[in-house]
């Protein structure tokens, strides 16, 4: 993580979820020629969104989305598929769990009655980046057309996952925007950054998870948990909300000991016994750091 493996660029939310259905004006004359043996008939009138037969293009269906940026029509969504609600990207499956979506019995998906809790109700797990951090982001992102934003992120999200390289970020960046690989190059490590940043801090403040543990932490996120990982970025970037992270962190600091020097940075007393072990002292008792953390004390 500390090469910024875990996160995507942002993309602001009015930005990410334009429709990309085809577009019908309000009105749209149609001419009609009706032929009856030498007779010839010539008519017009107008059709609108209301009598056209065609879908608005603002229902969640239209937002349907692979992890490479393609639109998916709705009898191919599937588990993984990337769908928006609220300006808030995550996977069916994760819409499935907060009641947004239901899967039918023959495997399609249906929109549910359970809303999606608001950022406002969550406002203990709201890390907003200050407002100048975030005018240079948006100002790394300038040069990308708005039809390309979309792609970049879920490819953004697929170089967060390990399911992807820089490089090819880099060359998506370069394509949409027109900016040579250096400069493409220079604002996606910028972005990054920033994010690396607020999703750091989070896990430290909110979970107790030392500096020097974030790197294995995220490593091990990214290897044994990439769809948590991948709910909980959605999260972080579409509303700032990066308590997706805390039940990542938990399980990994419940399964996980820490090192001897995050404890000591932490406070704990720690030695080395005479057999060899390595011990911290808790509630005024010594065990190894394994048992601490299995029992939750550390």
């Amino acid at each position: 993580m500390s090469n910024f493996q875990s996160y995507s660029a942002y993309v602001p939310e009015e930005e990410i979820f334009q429709t990309h259905g085809p577009q019908i004006r309000e009105e749209m004359p149609v001419h009609r020629v009706t032929s009856a043996g030498n007779i010839i008939t010539e008519s017009s009138d107008t059709i609108s969104r209301g009598n056209s037969g065609h879908e608005s293009s603002e229902g969640w269906e239209a937002t349907a989305r692979s992890t490479a940026g393609r639109a998916i029509s709705a009898a191919d969504i599937n588990p993984d598929t990337l769908i928006s609600f609220d300006g808030m990207q995550a996977k069916a499956s994760f819409w499935v769990s907060e009641g947004r979506l239901t899967k039918g019995a023959d495997g399609t998906y249906v929109a549910g009655s359970g809303p999606v809790e608001a950022p406002q109700n969550i406002q203990g797990d709201i890390s907003y980046i200050p407002d100048a951090v975030m005018e240079g982001v948006n100002a790394a992102l300038e040069p990308l057309p708005q039809e390309s934003l979309e792609m970049i992120t879920a490819q953004g999200i697929g170089v967060a996952l390990g399911r992807l390289d820089d490089a090819s970020l880099t060359r998506k960046f370069s394509q949409a925007s027109g900016l040579e690989l250096a400069d493409s190059q220079q604002r996606l490590t910028a972005i990054k950054a920033v994010y690396q940043q607020q999703a750091d801090s989070a896990i430290q403040s909110r979970s107790g998870i030392g500096a020097a543990d974030a790197p294995e932490f995220w490593a091990w996120a990214k290897a044994n948990h990439q769809g948590q990982l991948q709910d909980a970025i959605n999260k972080q970037l579409r509303s700032a909300d990066v308590g997706g992270y805390k039940a990542l962190a938990d399980n990994w600091l419940s399964s996980t000991p820490p090192s001897l020097n995050a404890l000591r940075a932490g406070g704990v007393p720690v030695r080395t016994n005479g057999s060899g072990v390595h011990e911290c002292q808790v509630n005024g008792h010594w065990m190894t750091p394994a048992a601490a953390a299995r029992a939750g004390l550390v």
